[in-house]
């Protein structure tokens, strides 16, 4: 049975991408991976599914720490707030054939929107899902970007807003 990781492998391969796998304990939270992966955690993307109603996809990678701005995520996706949801774990399994924690930037269904937010854009190495909660994928950025396709949005919370509220 092929799995999401072989298929995220797959197109790995076929598209000439430089990468590496990087095995370790199943890890499924960023505070998780900050105590027991063995790379950098500033550079790790953490993928978070959204749906919007009724079935259309997004894919957001954002630096495990930041926070996403549902205001304007909805306004980069032009719908209005209350279109766009989280994917519960449910809908992940379901759509995605993963468990929360393990999704990938690297979409392997049709039609679907990838974002990465613009404070990630200062990274030249990036680590992220790669289907599998005991393995991280680790490649260039600008690689991640050319096979996803993704549009780089500022979509994080600031951490100035956070402090007022």
């Amino acid at each position: 049975m092929t799995t999401v990781y072989d298929v995220i492998l797959d197109t790995l391969h076929e598209r000439g991408i430089q990468f590496v796998i990087h095995e370790h304990n199943e890890v499924r939270t960023v505070a998780e991976a900050q105590e027991n992966l063995p790379f950098p955690v500033d550079h790790l993307l953490k993928t978070i599914v959204f749906k919007i109603k009724p079935d259309r996809w997004v894919l957001v990678a954002l630096r495990g720490a930041d926070l996403v701005d549902y205001a304007l995520l909805a306004e980069v996706l032009n719908v209005r707030r209350n279109q766009l949801h989280t994917a519960d774990r449910d809908e992940v399994a379901e759509w995605f054939g993963v468990e929360v924690g393990s999704v990938s930037p690297i979409p392997t269904i049709e039609d679907v929107l990838v974002i990465i937010d613009a404070n990630a854009t200062d990274l030249d190495v990036v680590y992220c899902g790669v289907g599998r909660s005991d393995r991280t994928l680790e490649l260039r950025l600008v690689d991640l970007i050319h096979i996803t396709g993704a549009q780089i949005c500022a979509i994080v919370r600031d951490a100035h807003d956070d402090a007022e509220r």
